[in-house]
């Protein structure tokens, strides 16, 4: 979004979506580490559920 002449413009984003997102996919690959690469990230509810 962008302001020009007092009015607000929504325009289409120039860069492609997900630019880049396969090449780093395929990189995490390549690690070799079995563990979450985001870490632990649990819902808010979690603590309410029994397993």
């Amino acid at each position: 979004m962008n302001s020009e002449h007092d009015a607000q413009v929504i325009a289409e984003s120039v860069q492609t979506k997900r630019t880049g997102w396969a090449e780093a996919a395929m990189a995490l690959t390549q690690v070799n580490v079995d563990e979450l690469v985001m870490g632990d990230f649990p819902n808010e509810v979690d603590e309410d559920l029994a397993w």
